[in-house]
């Protein structure tokens, strides 16, 4: 869906892309915050999700829950 992000001031270039697009069930379409400037799905496709990890360390939110986490 296209997003209202009025905050930004820079047009996000599809690069090769043609939308609409449809992400195949188990896969992300990923961007990187410097989007006029980053490589990301447009370039190299789509992520599965198998090889995304993560580990959570701090919360910030909700603030009367902030602190490391186990």
């Amino acid at each position: 869906k296209a997003l209202d992000e009025s905050y930004t001031n820079a047009f996000t270039e599809p690069k090769e892309l043609q939308f609409p697009i449809t992400i195949p069930e188990g896969d992300v379409f990923v961007m990187g915050d410097n989007r006029t400037n980053s490589t990301d799905s447009r370039d190299f496709g789509y992520v599965n999700e198998k090889n995304i990890l993560g580990k959570v360390v701090i919360r910030l939110y909700p603030i009367n829950k902030f602190g490391t986490v186990n």
